[in-house]
C-alpha cells in the first residue's frame, strides 16, 4: 500500500519539475554509465548559430570521436510575460547540464532555436471594484398628518470578476542535444 501511495504521489508533482531533457531522452546505446561528479567538467557546445547541414557535420565527427548514448528533441513556448529569446537558454541549458551528469555524459551538443511566433487569445478573469449607489425616497408622515420628504443615497463598494479576452504573442523554440561520452 506505500508503494502505491508512493508512485500515486509522484504522478502528482508538479509540471514545473520536469526536466524536458531527461523527458525527450531516447537511448542509442544499451551501454549505462554512472553518474557524473559535479567537480567533472561536461563539455557543452552550444550549435545555436549552425545550420542544419553543419550541425549534422559536427554530429558525424562528434561520433567519430565519442560514444553516442542518445539524444533529445522537444519544442517549447515562451511569452505572454515569460522569458523570451535569449532569457529562457540558461535555464534550459542549466536541466541539460543536470541530465547530461545524471546519464554520464561529458560532451552535449545542443541547440535550443527560434521556429516562430504564434499569436494566441486567451480569456482571463480579473477582479474588479464595483460601486452600487441606491437612490433613496422616503415620505414620513408626523402625528398632525405633515408630510415630510427624505432623500438620500447609499453606496456599496464590492468586487465583481470581469472576462477579459486579450491577444497575445508565444514564441516557439525547438530544443536538441545530442549526448556522448568519451
Amino acid at each position: 500500500m506505500k508503494r502505491l501511495l508512493a508512485a500515486a504521489a509522484l504522478l502528482l508533482l508538479p509540471g514545473c519539475a520536469v526536466n524536458e531533457w531527461q523527458r525527450s531522452y531516447l537511448m542509442v546505446s544499451e551501454q549505462r554509465h554512472a553518474a557524473l561528479p559535479e567537480e567533472q567538467a561536461i563539455d557543452l557546445i552550444d550549435c545555436s548559430a549552425y545550420a542544419d547541414p553543419l550541425f549534422l557535420e559536427k554530429l558525424e565527427a562528434t561520433e567519430a570521436e565519442a560514444q553516442a548514448l542518445g539524444y533529445s528533441v522537444f519544442d517549447f513556448e515562451k511569452g505572454d510575460g515569460g522569458l523570451v529569446g535569449a532569457l529562457a537558454q540558461p535555464d534550459y541549458v542549466r536541466k541539460l547540464d543536470e541530465f547530461a551528469r545524471s546519464i554520464g555524459a561529458d560532451l552535449v551538443l545542443y541547440r535550443i532555436n527560434y521556429v516562430g511566433t504564434d499569436r494566441v487569445q486567451r480569456t482571463e478573469t480579473y477582479d474588479t471594484p464595483r460601486t452600487d449607489t441606491t437612490f433613496h425616497r422616503d415620505v414620513i408622515r408626523d402625528d398632525d398628518g405633515a408630510e415630510t420628504e427624505y432623500t438620500g443615497t447609499s453606496t456599496t463598494l464590492g468586487w465583481e470578476t470581469q472576462l477579459v479576452t486579450r491577444t497575445v504573442s508565444i514564441d516557439r523554440y525547438l530544443a536538441a542535444a545530442a549526448f556522448f561520452r568519451r
